[in-house]
């Protein structure tokens, strides 16, 4: 898996070129939400980029906080933001966690990139007990190898079996699915456009 530094994020978002970034939620997590009835909550999205589903999210009662490693993505999210239930902080959660729990944690292209125990036990520590993790993976079905320049051009992929041994030891999966995140540079993600297949993967923190 290739690793993408800080510095390289942050020069995609000083250029604008950022064919991932969207103006709306992913309208996957929202369907999550209704099918399980999760009501508004403490949420906090991990690699937030420029703040476009804590804010959505916010306006439906979430209280959110979104952490990028880019201060050009966060300023971008102050910026756009106009509701005090929306929080943006620059920062690199693996070195310095937030002194702080959730009932809700979501990364939508985070965990693909970090995939590995670490990025686990990070995300397991800033939930409450029971606390809900949602994530949106790169998965392996009719995929080209995943390759970078400077800009992920087509996200990293993983098994089923993948995702469930590396969550095992902090998370219970509730449901794990497949949809289409659309083509880079796609102005609107939609299931029936097709694009490239990712996870989505609710679990549950064990006790």
């Amino acid at each position: 898996m290739t690793i993408i530094l800080k510095k390289e994020w942050e020069e995609c978002y000083k250029s604008g070129q950022i064919p991932w970034d969207k103006p709306f939620a992913q309208e996957e997590l929202i369907d999550i939400l209704n099918i399980y009835n999760i009501h508004p909550a403490t949420l906090l999205d991990i690699g937030c980029g420029t703040g476009s589903l804590c804010i959505e999210l916010g306006k439906r009662g979430f209280n959110t906080t979104g952490i990028d490693v880019s201060p050009k993505a966060i300023e971008i999210a102050n910026n756009k933001s106009e509701s005090f239930l929306s929080k943006f902080k620059v920062g690199d959660i693996f070195k310095k966690p937030l002194n702080k729990k959730f009932k809700f944690v979501v990364d939508t292209g985070c965990f693909h990139h970090n995939f590995n125990n670490h990025f686990v036990e990070i995300v397991a520590k800033h939930l409450n007990s029971k606390g809900l993790w949602y994530s949106a993976i790169g998965s392996r079905e009719r995929r080209a190898p995943f390759s970078v320049s400077k800009i992920p051009q087509v996200p990293p992929a993983f098994s089923s079996q993948d995702i469930a041994d590396t969550v095992s030891s902090h998370f219970e999966v509730i449901l794990l699915r497949t949809f289409n995140g659309g083509n880079v540079g796609d102005s609107i993600l939609r299931d029936n456009e097709g694009g490239y297949p990712f996870w989505s993967c609710l679990m549950r923190r064990k006790t």
